[in-house]
């Protein structure tokens, strides 16, 4: 799904005085059944992650955060008010992302 949206966007002629929405391209899916790369990698996961079953996964270029505007308007409409100023000025939160869940949020595999 994802590389038919990057696909349809980056195809798309009724953009062009717009700015496209940020999605991160797709490089590379692997599956359960992928050994060579699971043999190389299996490693760098989390204990508890690198038994099997394991889970599909796509790979993807990196999610570049929300321009500023955007991570300061969010912050002015969920955070709490007494925090907001310290928020918009914190480091971390400069590397805010938004993350769009397109079909299921849970799968068992």
């Amino acid at each position: 799904m994802q590389s038919r949206i990057f696909e349809e966007f980056a195809r798309s002629q009724n953009l062009h005085d717009q700015e496209i929405p940020r999605i991160p391209r797709p490089i590379y899916f692997i599956t359960p059944a992928t050994e060579e790369w699971w043999s190389v990698k299996v490693h760098k996961f989390a204990k508890h992650l690198q038994e099997e079953p394991r889970m599909p996964i796509i790979c993807s270029e990196r999610v570049m955060p929300l321009p500023k505007q955007i991570r300061e308007d969010l912050i002015d409409i969920f955070g709490p008010e007494e925090g907001r100023p310290g928020a918009k000025l914190a480091a971390g939160n400069k590397d805010c992302v938004a993350r769009l869940y397109l079909g299921r949020r849970r799968r068992n595999y």
